[in-house]
């Protein structure tokens, strides 16, 4: 018996791929056009399989890298008062190791200072050396927390010695090469038990503005005993709270409908990511109960729009952080020493001693005069690594503070007095290294006037329906990288079968004959109730313009209509509908498209009568939802004439880390030939997801053309509603996806 036929079938799945309204992705481009990344220099942290084992070349044996980290450059820890005076940054990343695993130098060059030499030579300490390189294409970086006293005394370590007392005297050669072996990692002291590689990168081009290293370093590393392992940053930032502060204007948390503002604001938005390895994990480290593995996201900016709005009423890019985009207004792109020290003299353009004498043996803490007190509200924001109970890390910035490489900081705010009163929708979307992209959205109401109550208007009391879980009524829906054809709103159940308010929009395979109750559920993110609310229900062949469109509900607006409730939701329905063949285009089982609307004498939508034209994206009275028919198989297709760059992306929410699996079965046709690499079986190749996301290398797939996929996976017996999220993209574009909910063996639904 397969797999697929002996599991239940929790989930829902929504037909075939390549088949809906194309769509720009909102990607890392919605904010700022980013310089590529190098990936080039090597891993610089591995474990060791035996600390006092030599090669023949003297080299300790390495296994697999060590790929956890704490920070990313721009990633501002707050150490407490006493360290920490709201412009103190931890420039470049912390790689989680164990005392005696190898450190190696990420790129070749010149060792030009050190810092705490007896700690580089100790055999037992090591936590304070500090080691600077001048590398080969002028760029330096900073390398700290390990020593060679306690390594065996081969070539490596004599040759070592050499260049670094060298280094210290400042004469004879100094020269290191890339992959070269550093030392071993010592027990750091203050804290314990927080033994890690520091590695900082700056720019003495740029008064020796630090860079964000992860633009550099090898993701697909390759140890010395030839183990592999695949360094990637696979699932989304997370948005949590968004909150605001009165920068000259004020925040009322308990207005007569929620937030309410006045004047010039600023906002706040709590941001993380995770930083992780394709599966298996390396061997554990100590700590990882109590700490936190993570970078931070890459970048972030905010969008403010009037509810049901596409136009941006403020907007702005908050950071950004890879290589590049030096003395420009495109945003905090590196980390720079105060302003004072740079006009001073006291750093100056590639002058290595004078950017040593500066640090003189203190660690090389870029100040950020700048940026710091912009990015960073020190006074709300807990260590970003440490776990308190089952309080998680916060990161919290305050976005409309800009900061501009050419004109420092800029104390921006949203003035709300410059906007209309009425509802606004703010989104914060961030972005990561690998490009994941992560959103959250609240309403908020702007009241300049004053005013006890709500005032009129279709602003004021807003109906909308979701086109994904993460859907507040923002346009485009599709900010953060969420799909638009997935609306929790659209439910399908039997014929007769009860639903409540909040139901889960889970659904059944439609099967000829059979009739079912559609419902469409309508949600109201305004101040006043909006009554009289309507639907109107299709479905339709999903294509790159829906075909076949077939009504469900009765013509123009039906149901009975509802009055939704200020912050409330309303169910309208059930509309019912009976399946023929025609409505699966003669077959008797296959994809379909539901479309739904919903309308008010005061909110009236859409736009365009005709359904196939209806704008899912930019409209928030409309909502798609894709369901398949056929278990645990679907299409992938283009459906245009011309031939097009395909890829599929699968992303694995909230799956368990053992005891699961998840497969993607796809004919080995070939169009997929000289792109794909994955295992054959059975003529099919096997995409084994193994990482939170997954994107398939690209490739050509010719017009009008179909691929028939399936799916097989593993959950332990009690864990449900497992979401599986597959979208597949045509040059660039978002064609089409689907959804699964998958549940372990013993769940029954």
């Amino acid at each position: 018996m397969s797999l697929q036929s002996r599991l239940p079938i929790a989930c829902w799945l929504r037909f075939a791929l390549g088949a809906a309204l194309p769509l720009t992705l909102s990607a890392q481009a919605s904010a700022q056009s980013a310089p590529p990344h190098r990936h080039d220099w090597a891993w610089p942290i591995y474990e060791a399989t035996s600390p006092t084992k030599l090669t023949a070349d003297d080299l300790i044996e390495t296994a697999l890298a060590r790929p956890s980290m704490w920070t990313s450059n721009g990633e501002y820890q707050n150490f407490g008062a006493a360290r920490f005076q709201g412009v103190d940054p931890h420039p470049g990343i912390d790689i989680r190791a164990k005392a005696g695993d190898v450190a190696v130098f990420p790129a070749s060059g010149q060792l030009f200072g050190v810092q705490n030499v007896s700690q580089c030579e100790d055999a037992s300490t090591g936590d304070k050396c500090r080691l600077f390189v001048r590398t080969d294409d002028g760029l330096v970086y900073y390398f700290a927390h390990f020593s060679i006293g306690g390594a065996p005394d081969g070539a490596m370590v004599r040759n070592y010695r050499e260049a670094l007392n060298n280094a210290a005297a400042g004469t004879g050669s100094t020269r290191v090469t890339k992959q070269q072996q550093a030392g071993v990692t010592r027990a750091y002291r203050s804290p314990p038990n927080w033994d890690h590689l520091h590695l900082t990168i700056f720019d003495p081009a740029q008064t020796y503005d630090s860079l964000d290293p992860l633009e550099f370093l090898d993701r697909h590393t390759v140890s010395m005993t030839g183990a592999v392992l695949d360094i990637v940053d696979d699932e989304r930032p997370q948005v949590g709270a968004i909150d605001f502060v009165a920068d000259g204007g004020s925040v009322n948390t308990a207005g007569f409908c929620g937030i309410e503002l006045k004047g010039a604001v600023d906002i706040d938005a709590d941001l993380r990511d995770t930083f992780f390895t394709s599966r298996p994990q390396p061997n554990p480290f100590p700590g990882r109960d109590t700490l936190h593995d993570t970078i931070g996201v890459k970048g972030a900016r905010y969008l403010v729009r009037p509810i049901a709005s596409a136009t941006s009423t403020s907007s702005g890019t908050w950071y950004q952080s890879p290589l590049g985009c030096a003395g420009t207004a495109c945003g905090n792109w590196r980390l720079r020493f105060p302003s004072a020290d740079r006009g001073a003299g006291l750093i100056a353009s590639n002058n290595d001693a004078l950017f040593l004498t500066y640090l003189n043996a203190d660690a090389p803490v870029a100040m950020a005069g700048e940026p710091g007190p912009s990015l960073w509200d020190v006074s709300r924001t807990t260590q970003d690594h440490v776990i308190s109970g089952t309080t998680p890390f916060s990161f919290i910035y305050i976005l409309t503070n800009g900061v501009n490489e050419n004109s420092g900081a800029v104390n921006g705010s949203w003035n709300t007095a410059s906007a209309e009163d009425g509802r606004y929708v703010v989104t914060v979307e961030a972005w990561d290294a690998d490009g994941n992209l992560g959103q959250r959205s609240l309403p908020v109401t702007v009241n300049n006037t004053g005013g006890a109550s709500a005032g009129t208007g279709p602003s004021w009391g807003q109906i909308y329906v979701k086109d994904s879980d993460a859907d507040f009524g923002q346009i485009p829906s599709t900010l953060g990288g969420e799909v638009f054809w997935a609306s929790p709103d659209i439910i399908v159940v039997p014929k007769g079968q009860s639903v409540a308010e909040d139901a889960f929009a889970s659904s059944f395979p439609l099967v000829v004959g059979e009739e079912y109750a559609v419902y469409v559920r309508a949600h109201n993110h305004g101040c006043t109730a909006v009554s009289g609310v309507q639907a109107s229900v299709y479905t339709a062949t999903p294509g790159t313009t829906l075909g076949n469109v077939r009504p469900v509900s009765p013509a123009g607006w039906a149901g009975d209509a509802v009055v939704v409730p200020p912050g409330g939701s309303k169910l309208i329905g059930p509309f019912l509908w009976k399946v023929t063949a025609a409505d699966l285009d003669g077959g008797s089982t296959g994809h379909r498209c539901f479309l739904a609307a919903v309308h008010a004498p005061t909110d009236a939508s859409p736009a365009q009568p005709d359904p196939a034209l209806w704008n899912v994206v930019n409209e928030d009275n409309v909502a798609q939802r894709n369901i398949q028919t056929e278990e645990l198989a679907f299409a992938i297709r283009n459906v245009n004439p011309a031939q097009g760059q395909s890829k599929l992306v699968i992303e694995l929410t909230d799956w368990p880390s053992t005891d699961a699996t998840f497969q993607l079965l796809v004919p080995q046709a070939s169009q997929l030939s000289g792109a794909w690499t994955y295992p054959v079986e059975s003529g099919k190749y096997v995409l084994n997801v193994a990482t939170a996301r997954l994107e398939t290398p690209v490739w050509t797939m010719p017009g009008v053309s179909q691929l028939d996929a399936e799916v097989r996976f593993t959950l332990p017996d009690g864990v449900k509603n497992r979401k599986v999220t597959v979208t597949h993209q045509l040059d660039g574009n978002v064609v089409g996806g689907m959804v699964f909910f998958l549940s372990g063996q013993d769940v029954v639904k």
